[in-house]
């Protein structure tokens, strides 16, 4: 037992802290040098994962014309040639240029043949040569995509601090408000944590930007990439749509796409050399954006340094090629960090040998990232230093804690055994002391746990003198203590009015009986306090006799079984998670207003003899005390119980089944219809208000199908 809640508080310590540290702002916040180098270490890992996808291919239909140095140099190129050409004269003026180069470029382009033409450029103040600019655009409506850019709020608190702004270009380019000439979007990315960008948005809401959550009323923009698939009659998966995904960058791409220089397509020679006079642009998708060292416009990636538009032209590809992926959720990085230490303390926990524990332990590493290139395959990113760290760590820890406990065990049983047995039996029980120490202390076994309990007993036991009680409890415990012997059950203990049994300790029993024979003998307790309850009827005349009623709860799971007690006493009893779950189900019983329930595991070994029970789905819950959900059911005997719930089994199950799938409209009207048809039955009417109330207020998109019970 020792040995497990080292080994617990080692998984709870070291997996809590990485996966606070890796998924929890607050603790990042909280401890930022080390959360950064962790965040940043992870970063790079899955960037190695994604690096093994196949790399996107550049569409040579598309064209990077860049404001480069040379392009910025026009006023010291030939001065007869520069003044000839009014695009080349205005660019040979200081930046920013007249907004007439970019009318001009833009004519010229479309002129040729070009599909369409983007400009990522912030045109957002009035400037020269607006009225040229915008003539064009509206002449050549729907195939110009202009730039804007989402800016984040002054502060960052909250509704207060605003939620920032859409800066679009100028009026005097696009007036009027709501003016769809042309399409517009913007041009942000946001950087990770080590300032590289990795993540595309092709769509984004102010309240996203300012690091609130959206509401229902919020407005979504297209990024300038989406602006363009959308002009050309593309359309962006469902995935990508409203998420922040990986994209993988590519290199080829980058230089399958570097920039030409802008002033080549209004110098007559290169205009005549390089383009064939436009027939080089026909068809194509020109972007029109910055190239200079002037701008500043370098973003480090995964692949290195990238320009703006080079960005944009990476999430445009990865787009059509549908090649993107997106980090799962916080939650479930979480789960994963702590599911990936909870492996490791089994396993070291349940081996004994330490060789074979580092075995499994690396076997599991190799299968957990195997595991996460195939997940990548699906479009889902798994992170990958928090499990490893957290599947290392803790089996480390445990392996360290076995050597010395292991030579601490050995020291303890020599001296406690060398004056007891001889030599031989001792150098035996010391190579393998752990099959030693689990006789005495006990064994791992499926059993099956009955817990029932009397409503009311307390109110009951006022009304009544302490004899009556007593003589009353007495009647009511043979009745119980022989269904539940004959059904080869063993009375662990009374609880008051409570009673626990156990199927399979002592005898053993198979799982699938003993479940059976404690439903059987569930089934025998109802019937029989109802027979109780028409004695006292006889006996002492409907106004006087107590009407007693019970709830029974029934789990199949792994529990210890052996003497547990002080050197005075010991009691042979089961210990563990069954045990508790079981008691909590027949709390749950009252709730639903149903004398017997069983949880999923039980259920599961009476599906297979159909021609004798079947089940109603009751609900499902996360019980006081346990993190994982169970399903709750109704068992009913085919010969027994009423022929009328019987028959309505297929009924309950296809409104559980719509309930559990989120068709809450569905499920609201089958259970309707089933409580007009049982009026009295509780748990009917508890889902089929729950639905109802789910349809106007739906749970979470990560809801699985569970309500919490706080009270036991």
């Amino acid at each position: 037992m020792r040995r497990w809640i080292y080994l617990g508080v080692s998984w709870l310590v070291l997996s809590g802290l990485l996966a606070g540290l890796l998924t929890c702002p607050r603790v990042q916040k909280g401890m930022l040098p080390i959360a950064r180098l962790l965040v940043t270490w992870d970063l790079n890992l899955s960037d190695r994962l994604l690096a093994t996808l196949p790399p996107l291919k550049a569409d040579p239909d598309f064209l990077f014309l860049g404001i480069d140095d040379s392009s910025m140099a026009m006023g010291e190129e030939d001065p007869e040639v520069v003044s000839r050409i009014r695009p080349l004269s205005l660019m040979a003026e200081p930046f920013p240029w007249s907004r007439e180069v970019w009318a001009t470029a833009t004519e010229r382009l479309l002129d040729a043949g070009a599909r369409l033409v983007v400009i990522d450029l912030l045109l957002v103040a009035p400037g020269k040569g607006d009225a040229t600019l915008q003539a064009v655009l509206e002449k050549h409506a729907g195939r110009v995509v202009l730039a804007s850019s989402l800016s984040p709020p002054a502060t960052s608190q909250g509704f207060a601090g605003g939620f920032g702004s859409l800066v679009d270009p100028s009026e005097t380019i696009l007036p009027g408000e709501g003016n769809a000439l042309p399409s517009t979007g913007f041009v942000n990315f946001r950087p990770d944590l080590d300032g590289n960008v990795r993540t595309v948005r092709y769509y984004d809401t102010l309240e996203s930007i300012a690091g609130m959550p959206d509401r229902p009323e919020s407005k979504v923009y297209p990024s300038l990439s989406a602006a363009v698939l959308e002009a050309l009659g593309e359309e962006i998966p469902l995935m990508a749509r409203r998420n922040a995904v990986r994209i993988p960058f590519a290199p080829d791409l980058t230089a399958i796409n570097a920039p030409r220089p802008l002033y080549e397509i209004f110098w007559p020679s290169t205009w005549e050399r390089n383009y064939r006079n436009g027939e080089q642009v026909r068809d194509k998708v020109v972007l029109i954006g910055p190239a200079a060292a002037q701008f500043h416009d370098n973003h480090p990636t995964p692949a290195g340094t990238l320009l703006g538009p080079q960005l944009h032209l990476n999430a445009i590809a990865a787009a059509r090629a549908g090649a993107f992926a997106r980090p799962i959720s916080a939650k479930w990085s979480a789960f994963l960090i702590l599911g990936a230490g909870l492996i490791a303390m089994v396993i070291v926990g349940r081996l004994q040998r330490p060789w074979l524990a580092l075995a499994l332990l690396t076997f599991a590493t190799l299968a957990f990232v195997g595991g996460a290139r195939i997940a990548l395959g699906t479009g889902a990113i798994l992170p990958l230093l928090g499990p490893l760290a957290s599947l290392c760590l803790v089996g480390a820890t445990g392996l360290a804690f076995d050597h010395a406990r292991i030579y601490r065990e050995r020291l303890l049983l020599r001296r406690a055994l060398e004056r007891r047995v001889s030599a031989e039996v001792m150098e035996e029980i010391l190579a393998n002391p752990s099959s030693y120490l689990n006789q005495l202390g006990g064994l791992r076994k499926q059993v099956t746990v009955l817990f029932s309990d009397l409503r009311g007993f307390t109110s009951l036991s006022e009304s009544a003198s302490p004899e009556e009680m007593v003589s009353r409890l007495n009647a009511y415990f043979d009745l119980m203590v022989g269904e539940i012997q004959g059904t080869r059950g063993m009375v662990d203990k009374f609880i008051g009015d409570a009673i626990m049994a156990i199927w399979g300790s002592v005898p053993s029993l198979p799982p699938s009986e003993g479940v059976k024979q404690a439903v059987a003998s569930a089934m025998g307790m109802i019937r029989q306090l109802e027979c109780l309850n028409e004695r006292w009827k006889t006996e002492m005349g409907p106004e006087s006799a107590p009407q007693w009623a019970m709830g029974i709860g029934i789990h199949c799971g792994e529990a210890i079984t052996g003497n547990i007690g002080s050197e005075s006493r010991l009691e042979l009893t089961v210990i563990g998670d069954a045990v508790n779950l079981a008691s909590r189900l027949e709390g749950v019983t009252k709730r639903y207003g149903v004398a017997l329930l069983v949880s999923e595991a039980a259920a599961a070994h009476l599906r297979d003899d159909p021609d004798q029970w079947v089940l109603r789905p009751i609900d499902r819950v996360r019980v006081s005390g346990r993190r994982s959900a169970v399903t709750l059911f109704e068992p009913l005997s085919v010969a027994k119980s009423a022929p009328v719930l019987v028959e309505a089994v297929p009924d309950f199950s296809e409104a559980f089944a719509a309930y559990q799938r989120c068709d809450f409209e569905i499920a609201a009207e089958r259970y309707a219809k089933l409580a007009a048809r049982f009026p009295g039955d509780v748990s009917t009417r508890t889902l089929m208000t729950r639905c109802r109330e789910f349809g106007g207020s739906p749970p979470p998109s990560d809801w699985e199908g569970a309500v919490t019970l706080d009270s036991k």
